[in-house]
């Protein structure tokens, strides 16, 4: 198991806050290029392992599918399934308390807010454990990191 950081949208910070369970995606770089000779080689390599695709189907699907078998050999550099991330925001410490510039920000306070980047492990409010790994697209088309994802504190 690794802990490694992580920077969320505040949006999806807050949802996983709340729910406790969902999907996070991340950008996968760089961006697979599959031609129709390396879709003909990936569908005859899951053929083989008695897996059928059709023409039709969707490449993300195709890819999806490939990767969690072991045909591709990717690793995805977020972090495997057991792995733990911890969740870096906006932060101050005022005493020995941390406080969270989006939870606890008042327009007009003195309190020095530090950047996401400079957060030490102890003061984060969000850890969240990988619980699968696959391939999807996102609302744009790219190819992204679909992580299964519990919060776990």
């Amino acid at each position: 198991m690794i802990e490694r950081p992580i920077e969320l949208a505040p949006e999806k910070h807050r949802e996983l806050m709340l729910c406790r369970r969902g999907e996070v995606l991340l950008p996968m770089s760089p961006q697979p290029a599959l031609g129709d000779k390396a879709l003909a080689l990936l569908r005859a390599a899951l053929a083989e392992l008695g897996m059928m695709y059709a023409p039709g189907d969707s490449e993300a699907d195709l890819l999806d599918t490939a990767f969690r078998e072991g045909v591709l050999d990717w690793r995805c550099p977020w972090g495997r399934p057991g792995d733990l991330l911890w969740c870096r925001e906006p932060w101050a410490q005022v005493g020995r308390y941390f406080r969270y510039r989006n939870r606890d920000a008042i327009k007009g306070d003195e309190i020095v807010w530090l950047p996401a980047a400079r957060m030490p492990r102890e003061a984060a409010r969000l850890v969240i454990q990988i619980d699968d790994v696959g391939i999807s697209r996102d609302d744009l088309g790219r190819y992204v990191w679909a992580l299964g994802v519990e919060a776990s504190r």
